[in-house]
């Protein structure tokens, strides 16, 4: 009888032995397991996450023209002069005028897209980035307006803020999915010109007056940095005293 007892309490250890090992295999395999949300296997890091791209976009004006003006008023030169400065600050390739065809004011239309332009050129943009586009305009439209535009770049970041995420079932203590969201949001509010993102700008080109200038003070002066000789110019000492 004891022997019984004994053996059903050895079976009883080693049933209860195997099922611990196995519940804890169970938790090695799910604590081993990637961190996922619900919007799938999450990229270990916030530019991959939420990276900033550029996109196209057009902006665009309606600058409304009368029947009976010949001339573009002061309204509509602000107007202009504030288009064209928007388009030296974020503007790509070239400015269009739009001017309506088959319409009564078609060829006053045509005539102030020409006085457009020259205001245009005054604001400092080039001749060659200013481009004339008709338009068909609509049936019955008597004065169809002149349309301004032009295409720009765009910094956005196309995932939005906001995911709720229960922050506890992060066993490996990885960033969650909203982690550096606004931060990129900010970058890109601020960049002020898109294209920075795909390479640097061209260097200016060289000063040749100052580049003669430098050459000709060597050439007389020597580089007294590095002879510690003293400056007749400036009256300072030399770096040896």
């Amino acid at each position: 009888m004891r022997q019984t007892t004994q053996r059903r309490k050895k079976q009883a250890a080693l049933f209860a032995a195997a099922f611990f090992s196995l519940g804890l295999s169970g938790c090695a395999g799910y604590l081993d397991r990637p961190f996922s949300t619900s919007y799938g296997e999450m990229p270990p890091n916030y530019e991959s996450r939420h990276p900033v791209e550029l996109t196209a976009s057009t902006a665009s004006t309606v600058v409304n023209l009368s029947v009976a003006g010949a001339k573009i008023n002061g309204l509509e030169r602000q107007q202009i002069e504030s288009f064209g400065r928007a388009f030296r600050v974020d503007g790509e390739g070239a400015m269009a005028i739009g001017i309506p065809v088959g319409a009564p004011n078609e060829r006053q239309a045509a005539n102030l897209a020409r006085d457009a332009r020259q205001i245009l050129i005054a604001q400092g943009l080039p001749t060659r980035s200013i481009v004339y586009r008709p338009y068909k305009a609509g049936p019955g439209t008597e004065a169809p307006p002149m349309l301004l535009s032009y295409r720009r770049l765009r910094a956005n970041v196309p995932n939005s803020c906001g995911a709720i995420e229960n922050l506890d079932i992060d066993w490996k203590n990885q960033q969650w999915q909203d982690f550096g969201c606004a931060s990129q949001n900010n970058f890109a509010a601020q960049l002020a010109e898109p294209n920075d993102l795909m390479g640097p700008r061209p260097m200016d080109n060289p000063s040749a007056a100052r580049r003669a200038k430098t050459l000709q003070d060597y050439t007389s002066n020597g580089n007294k940095a590095l002879t510690g000789g003293s400056s007749t110019s400036g009256g300072g000492s030399s770096s040896g005293n």
